[in-house]
């Protein structure tokens, strides 16, 4: 081990001045040699979902009888899971550009703006899902939403959103800095407010039946296509983001610890009811492999490892579109599935379905590079597990009232779900549905120019 450690140091070049690691580092200003600081970054990022989804159902009990009609053995009714959706290849797609500036406003304190671009936020659902034959007929593909019939005519559910995000403004403050104190620890602590700025992001308005091809004796016609603006990606939510990270420089290394609680609470105009709120940590450490204060020159990486517990509450998840792909539907097209449109007010009927907690995990890989003193930019991959949760899982009011929780529609959230038999009634769609084998993958790269 002595030998790995002496090996590394001989390779990496340690610096004779500190510099804070990234997730501790604050532009600052009114310093003897820096008067004012303004960094300008760009952040380019691709996220990809993938996702098997499974439907839940109760067994009916049944009685068996043996050759002398002698009753024998009665199942017990039981509660199965069936795959749904399998992955294809996608559920969801997020493409997105964040400009952010930081100003240094007194020593180790500053100014953060954030303003996301999002250039394609795609759920992917039911995309394609239908193949041809030899015959040129629409054949539904194996695992796919349109192949079980979840949803009443649901079509080809490819939204793509994109637009300008919610404006996010906060500051950030490093009480205690290794720069200053060869002797002491970088601590940062750091606010952050996102408004509503952004026009809400909706399926509302977004669906239309239409014949796709002119002729309405092929299996596509009087399918369901997009017809809303989708040019929506406001959450309609005040998010309140609280950090402190602590980090400490050793000769090529720089481990780092860092803790973040994000609140929300819906807008007036919002369509969520119940927000949901995020606490996580993560630990890793920079390492510095070249390092040249006088030149202003240094590569580093970062290795990450981060865990996230979400609440439960409203979201905009995979089967969103698909669970409002009714608008303008006849009623009774939809109570032959097991389930009746949420009546109300035109705000109640487009809430967002009721997501259960869960937990994600993600490792990340970083490289930066720094050039002269004014120019650095990198690129990262990461990979993360989101663990099996419930999409849709709004209680239904227990004390007859019929005040149930946001966003419940009957058969589709209940608990008392239908049966999977022979007749029709028990065969019906319906069911609690569930998230698993939840894999996010990300990647991208930035530009940071220093001044």
């Amino acid at each position: 081990m002595r030998k790995l450690v002496l090996f590394l140091t001989m390779v990496f070049m340690a610096a004779g001045m500190l510099c804070a690691a990234e997730l501790t580092d604050v532009a600052d200003s009114f310093d003897e040699n820096n008067p004012f600081d303004f960094n300008l970054n760009v952040y380019y990022k691709n996220t990809h979902e993938f996702v098997d989804i499974k439907r839940e159902y109760n067994t009916v009990p049944k009685t068996y009888a043996d050759e002398n009609d002698n009753l024998y053995y009665t199942t017990e009714s039981r509660r199965v899971e069936t795959l749904e959706y399998k992955g294809n290849p996608e559920a969801r797609f997020l493409r997105e550009l964040m400009l952010a500036a930081e100003i240094g406003l007194y020593h180790d304190l500053s100014l953060l703006i954030d303003v996301p671009i999002v250039l394609r936020d795609a759920y992917k659902l039911i995309l394609e899902n239908y193949d041809l034959d030899n015959a040129g007929n629409a054949v539904p593909r194996p695992y796919s939403l349109v192949e079980n019939n979840l949803f009443p005519d649901a079509g080809d559910l490819y939204y793509n959103h994109f637009g300008v995000g919610d404006l996010a403004i906060g500051v950030q403050w490093a009480p205690f800095c290794q720069e200053r104190g060869k002797d002491v620890f970088s601590w940062l602590v750091g606010f952050k407010m996102t408004s509503p700025t952004a026009t809400i992001a909706t399926p509302k308005t977004m669906n239309e039946r239409v014949d796709v091809n002119g002729d309405p004796g092929t299996a596509l016609a009087d399918t369901i296509r997009q017809t809303g603006k989708t040019g929506n990606v406001g959450k309609g939510l005040f998010v309140f983001d609280l950090r402190s990270a602590v980090s400490k420089r050793y000769d090529v290394a720089e481990p780092y610890f860092q803790v973040l609680a994000s609140l929300s609470t819906p807008s007036a105009n919002s369509i969520v009811e119940r927000s949901r709120h995020e606490f996580s940590f993560n630990f890793g450490t920079d390492l510095i492999a070249l390092e040249d204060i006088e030149k202003g020159h240094k590569i580093f990486f970062r290795l990450d490892l981060a865990m996230q517990y979400t609440t439960r509450g409203n979201a905009y998840n995979y089967i969103t579109d698909a669970r409002w792909v009714y608008e303008g539907i006849d009623p009774d097209s939809a109570a032959s599935y097991g389930w009746t449109l949420p009546a109300g007010t035109d705000k109640y009927r487009h809430l967002l379905p009721m997501e259960d907690p869960f937990f994600t995990t993600a490792g990340l890989f970083k490289m930066n590079f720094k050039i002269y003193k004014y120019v650095q930019f990198g690129g990262y991959a990461s990979v993360g597990y989101r663990h099996k949760h419930y999409l849709t899982a709004a209680k239904e009011d227990m004390s007859g009232g019929g005040d149930h929780e946001p966003g419940f529609i009957p058969g589709i959230d209940s608990e008392s779900t239908p049966w999977i038999g022979p007749s029709a009634v028990d065969s019906r769609s319906g069911g609690r549905l569930l998230s698993e084998a939840n894999i996010i993958v990300g990647w991208g790269a930035y530009l940071s120019l220093l001044f």
